[in-house]
């Protein structure tokens, strides 16, 4: 894993050594906006997530309006919006085995997650949705 976080971090102009701190990774990217990186115990997955909502509960409307998009494969490709567990926000999220990561296909994966995020801003940053544009 730290040989790949390492790839990872070159191949995003980084210096400083990457390195989970209890099993979390937190960057901020260029815009600003907060992502984590994740592998949670025991399922063998690297889970990359970014909050779309701000902090607190959504609407039921704006809950049935994120939920929506996971039909929208052509906005989404292949990653998902769902509900964080913990603190009850909307964020974007994707998963990979991690018998297969490896640091090239991880930055991929990120770079595929920032273009999502960015056609969800250009087309969610409207009524009913409470698109947080750098949570």
């Amino acid at each position: 894993m730290q040989y790949c976080l390492k790839d990872f971090g070159k191949a995003l102009g980084l210096t400083d050594t990457l390195s989970f701190t209890d099993g979390l990774l937190t960057l901020r990217d260029d815009e600003g906006v907060h992502w984590m990186l994740q592998c949670p115990d025991d399922a063998g997955l690297l889970v990359v997530y970014s909050p779309l909502t701000a902090w607190g509960d959504a609407s039921q409307q704006e809950a049935e309006n994120w939920l929506r998009l996971n039909s929208r494969f052509d906005i989404l490709r292949g990653a998902w919006v769902g509900l964080h567990p913990e603190n009850q926000i909307f964020c974007l999220f994707a998963s990979i085995p991690l018998s297969i990561l490896t640091g090239p296909l991880l930055y991929n994966l990120f770079m595929n997650l920032q273009e999502v995020r960015a056609t969800l801003a250009l087309r969610l940053n409207q009524p009913g949705y409470g698109f947080a544009s750098s949570a």
